[in-house]
Parts: C-alpha cells; structure tokens; sequence
C-alpha cells in the first residue's frame, strides 16, 4: 500500500517546489516527485487527485506491487506440486515455456505488464490445434486466476474473454471386451497383464494404477489414492478384475504384500508391452494405455449402462462431462422411445 504526502525539499537551497512523497508500506522504499510548483494550495489539489486514483482503484496498486512473473510462477509451480500428480505439474510446466518464451520476446518481466491484448496474441499465434490452443488457454488462466486470488486481488483474469477456435471433437475408438480379453491372453508378462485388467475393468488411468498398493485392495472394492487432481476415491471391483487379480496372485504369491506397490514397471515399459501385444493380436489401430479407460466406460453405456452411475466410476466432476465424451456410444433407441406412446 503507498501512503502519500507533499513536502519541499531542498528548503535550505532557496528552493520552494512542492514535491510528491509516496512511502510504500510494504517495502518501506519513500520516493519523491517534483509537481513543479510553489504554490502550496496547487500542490495539495494534485495530492487530491494522486489519493483518488489509489482510491478509485486499489487494485490496480496490488498488481503493481506484486513479485515478478517468473517469481509468481515457482510460487504456483511450488502449489501445483503440493496438490497435483507429478504427470499434472510436467504437463503444467510444458505448456508454460510458449507463455515465457512469448514474455522474454517482448520483455514483459511483470504481472502487471501483461495485458488482455497479449493474451489474445499470444494464443492466437500459437501454430497448434484448436483443442490443444484450449489446453494452453486453460493452463495459462489457471495460473493467473491463482495469483489474483493468492494476492486477494479483485480484478478479470487477462485471459478470460480470449477466443480460441472451436473443432469438432474426433470420435474416439475403443476395445470391444472381446478385444480387450485378446489382448490380455496375448500378454505374457503377468505383471502388465494385471496393469493392463485394472485400466480396462475399473477405468484407470496408468499413473492411478502404477500407484497402487496391495492395502489398496479390499475383498470387493479398491481405493484410488491422490489420482488425477489429487483426488481419493472408493470404487467396486467387477468379477472380471476380481478373477484377474486371483490369476495374478496364483502366477506370483510371493510378491503380495500390503506395504508393497502391486508393480515395478514404468509407464513406458507398459506401452512398449502393449504395441508389441496389440501386433501379436492382430489388433491395428491408435493403440495407447489410456484406451483403457476410454473402451471401460463405452462398453458400459452401450451396454446399457446408466449415464450417472458410469460419470461416477469414471470420476467425472458432472455426467454432462461424460456424455459430451461418450454419447457417440450410446445406443440408438429412439425407436424405442416413441413406442412409449404405444402404451
């Protein structure tokens, strides 16, 4: 907060300029400017309207003060780390460099430098895809609405009324269960074979199941702890996982232990096992891990399955976010539905 005054310097000099004292509170840092005048009365109507401005608008006076950008951003960083998975903060920090490289090329060392009009510029000059524009969008407002509320300031985030291009969504394929249990009997490391079970029959994503624990695992129900967002969650198990967990433990009973994470294996170790499974099944196609998760929830809602029960297995915050995903497989039963007059 600045707190101002006047005052003549240099009194004993002759001189009779009124001079502008603003004195930080927060740094303690006193600066002087001339109002180039003599007249007292004038320089009191300027301290007026100087006060006014402070005023009229204090937030503007916390920006100004706040550390630089890159000082905010390793506080943020320092947040996310605490509160996200470690594949959440490398994503974060990926998607930041277009943002600093875009400030280091015109010099913006300050939050208060970086205007609505940079922000536009610096989406709109992304050479990317639509969607992953979104992406950055979201990342780069995410950690201005973080400063504004961190520092309790009551001002629009930069980035709020920036335009990015809508695409159509692709529709996504996915594994039929039949597909899925090829690719399982194709597999002949039974450790991956149970990664790959938990991705397809309860919709994990690999990082949730790389982190799992045996304790994890109770009779009919398995915990997820700290997933995506730092979530926990308590969630069944469907008697396909249950018999895949019995298939593992009779194949290694020596490796079971409560303490112990279930696997030893990377992320990259997993997907190399299931391009070389999917080659071996003769199964073509986008081939990745988190197909999984994608094939768990479309073979339920075409089979189906409730909309909300299936948004929450999958952990969506609304079900609206699990139909704008997945209503391209849900059953045609339009037909159906007019019958209902019928009766």
């Amino acid at each position: 907060m600045k707190k101002l005054s006047i005052i003549q310097r240099n009194k004993d000099k002759g001189s009779k300029i009124w001079y502008l004292r603003t004195f930080n509170t927060d740094t303690h840092r006193i600066t002087y400017k001339s109002l180039n005048t003599s007249t007292k009365y004038k320089a009191e109507q300027i301290l007026e309207k100087e006060k006014q401005k402070i005023y009229l608008n204090p937030e503007k006076e916390k920006i100004e003060n706040l550390p630089p950008l890159k000082t905010l951003y390793m506080s943020w960083i320092n947040f996310v780390e605490s509160n996200f998975t470690p594949g959440t903060v490398q994503s974060y920090k990926s998607k930041l460099k277009d943002f600093f490289d875009y400030c280091d090329k015109n010099e913006i060392t300050k939050f208060s430098d970086f205007t609505a009009v940079n922000a536009n510029e610096l989406i709109n000059s992304l050479q990317i895809k639509g969607i992953t524009k979104r992406n950055k969008k979201f990342i780069y407002k995410a950690f201005f609405n973080w400063v504004l509320q961190t520092y309790d300031i009551d001002t629009k985030n930069v980035f709020s009324k920036v335009q990015t291009p809508k695409t159509q969504k692709p529709i996504r394929s996915f594994w039929t269960i039949e597909q899925i249990k090829k690719i399982l009997d194709n597999c002949t490391n039974k450790s991956i074979r149970l990664c790959f079970a938990f991705m397809a029959f309860c919709g994990l994503r690999i990082s949730e199941t790389l982190n799992l624990k045996w304790e994890n695992l109770n009779t009919d129900t398995i915990e997820i702890v700290n997933g995506k967002g730092g979530k926990n969650a308590v969630l069944p198990l469907s008697q396909m996982i249950k018999d895949e967990i019995e298939l593992y433990k009779g194949k290694a009973p020596d490796q079971i232990n409560g303490e112990n994470k279930i696997f030893s294996v990377t992320a990259r170790m997993v997907e190399g096992e299931l391009k070389r499974t999917c080659t071996k099944a003769g199964i073509d196609g986008h081939n990745h891990l988190h197909k999984f998760r994608h094939s768990f929830a479309s073979n339920l809602l075409r089979n189906g399955g409730n909309i909300i029960a299936v948004s929450k297995l999958m952990r969506h915050a609304t079900p609206s976010m699990t139909l704008n995903v997945y209503s391209h497989v849900l059953p045609d039963d339009l037909g159906e539905t007019l019958k209902l007059l019928d009766k």
